[in-house]
């Protein structure tokens, strides 16, 4: 990567694993100000992680100084596996960016096992109930069952048109893993404001992947399939930066 012009930062799961997260930039178009990992442990769960970075952008030998201005309009890209399904409430969250917990009972939340969830708005009359703690860790609050979030997602793959081949009904791939006890959908490409998708990259309709009875494969080296989207800079973005002299 580093002789293709990217630079890149890598973080190994917890648990004793060799495998992780990484990400790449180009060194040409973007600077590196802050990186930060998260290890899902510290919060009681599995030996997974998450990497978050801030880069500043490089235009024309300048830098465009978007953290100069006040906290906010800074555009974010989410992007992972995140073991949930476009029918799942986790989908429902990032999509909507609300979710009542009081709904949903926490066994069934990624949608990868079928569940039928309630129209209650209290806590009080849950019929999946969440201990305090539960909560507290889900929420940042004891006793709180609604879940927000500020960033105002939506999904890349959701809002370029696709081959009906390859699409579910909201949009997204029809599949991106396929292993022995699962195939469908569970990779996502996020985008906020300030962020608009030009074009992806396509997946393989599901004919064709059962054609090869799981991956990996020969051409294709994971368990789950690449997912790849174009991004430009929106006017609304490009007004909020103020661009200073290069270094």
């Amino acid at each position: 990567m580093r002789s293709e012009g990217y630079a890149g930062t890598f973080k190994r799961r917890t648990g004793g694993s060799t495998d992780g997260c990484a990400i790449f930039w180009r060194e040409n178009e973007f600077h590196l100000l802050e990186e930060k990992s998260i290890e899902f442990k510290s919060f009681h769960l599995r030996d997974n992680i998450a990497q978050l970075c801030i880069f500043e952008i490089r235009i024309l030998l300048q830098n465009a100084h978007a953290l100069a201005q006040k906290r906010g309009g800074i555009p974010v890209v989410l992007a992972g596996d995140f073991n949930s399904t476009p029918q799942s409430a986790v989908y429902e969250f990032l999509s909507t960016s609300e979710l009542n917990l009081a709904a949903h009972d926490r066994k069934y939340l990624s949608g990868q096992n079928k569940h039928h969830p309630l129209s209650v708005t209290s806590t009080r009359c849950m019929d999946y109930p969440w201990t305090n703690e539960e909560l507290r860790t889900a929420t940042g609050h004891w006793g709180c069952a609604q879940l927000e979030h500020s960033l105002k997602l939506q999904s890349a793959y959701a809002s370029v048109k696709g081959a009906s081949t390859t699409r579910g009904p909201k949009g997204e791939p029809l599949a991106t893993t396929y292993h022995s006890k699962f195939l469908g959908t569970v990779d996502y490409v996020w985008y906020s404001s300030g962020l608009s998708p030009l074009r992806v990259l396509d997946t393989l309709s599901l004919s064709d992947l059962r054609k090869i009875d799981g991956l990996p494969w020969e051409g294709i080296g994971s368990d789950h399939l690449a997912l790849a989207c174009d991004f430009v800079f929106t006017e609304k973005h490009t007004e909020l930066a103020q661009t200073a002299p290069g270094k």
